[in-house]
């Protein structure tokens, strides 16, 4: 059956037009870079595939060889290279001690300002209680904005950088739970393993096809560019 160039959605051979988003049907040969609709073959048969974004021979990735476009996914989501994902990476440290620091730099100027109004022998103990305040409502709002975030397969670094992480089993922005699955439990242990093998794992997305790092693989998800939310939606939106 083939496939909307549009959105994505598998459309029947009879049908005109899209049922996902209207578009209608161009019966052009799939080989065509300007068809609406390519077939729905897989690697393995005759010819290949040919992809929906760029029009040349797909290969046998879940990715285009070229354009990186993703398989079964709406045109234009492609996959995020390893330089995007290290800026992602960066910018998930960053981030959380930037805030520490404008929050530690507000706090500091209120207590000059009322430092009067402070004795010498309770100044310790504000200070104390101030530094316990900063790193409590620091973590606070950096673990919720983060819950928030992982609800569309994002992290702080991804959010900033329109990339997200999606489920290949039913090409939708990853959730919480394995957005959890993935960061908090599946990364750390595989992490670990980098200490075995001189963390040669951890650079694994450099000569992967899809550029999927093992805990992507052990999960099912793969990290894609998406800043216009075409994979957060409904799930027969973009099969």
């Amino acid at each position: 059956m083939p496939y909307c160039a549009q959105c994505g959605h598998q459309v029947h051979e009879s049908a005109r037009a899209c049922s996902s988003c209207g578009t209608r049907r161009r019966p052009t040969a799939s080989s065509r870079v300007n068809s609406h609709y390519t077939e729905a073959a897989t690697p393995r048969a005759a010819g290949g595939i040919y992809c929906l974004n760029c029009g040349r021979t797909f290969g046998d990735g879940r990715s285009c060889q070229f354009c990186k476009q993703v398989e079964g996914l709406p045109r234009g989501v492609t996959v995020a290279n390893p330089l995007r994902r290290l800026w992602a990476f960066v910018l998930d440290l960053i981030v959380p001690i930037i805030a520490l620091l404008i929050t530690f730099v507000v706090l500091s100027v209120i207590l000059i300002l009322f430092r009067s109004e402070i004795s010498a022998a309770n100044l310790k103990r504000v200070v104390y209680v101030a530094l316990i305040v900063i790193l409590t409502l620091t973590s606070i709002v950096c673990l919720v904005w983060q819950l928030i975030l992982y609800r569309f397969g994002q992290s702080l670094g991804k959010y900033l950088l329109g990339i997200r992480v999606v489920r290949l089993n039913d090409a939708r922005a990853a959730g919480i739970g394995t957005m959890v699955l993935r960061d908090m439990i599946a990364k750390p242990v595989i992490n670990l393993l980098g200490f075995i093998t001189l963390g040669i794992v951890n650079f694994w997305l450099i000569w992967d096809k899809d550029t999927q790092e093992l805990w992507d693989k052990v999960v099912g998800t793969i990290v894609v560019n998406d800043a216009s939310k075409l994979t957060v939606g409904s799930a027969d939106t973009h099969r």
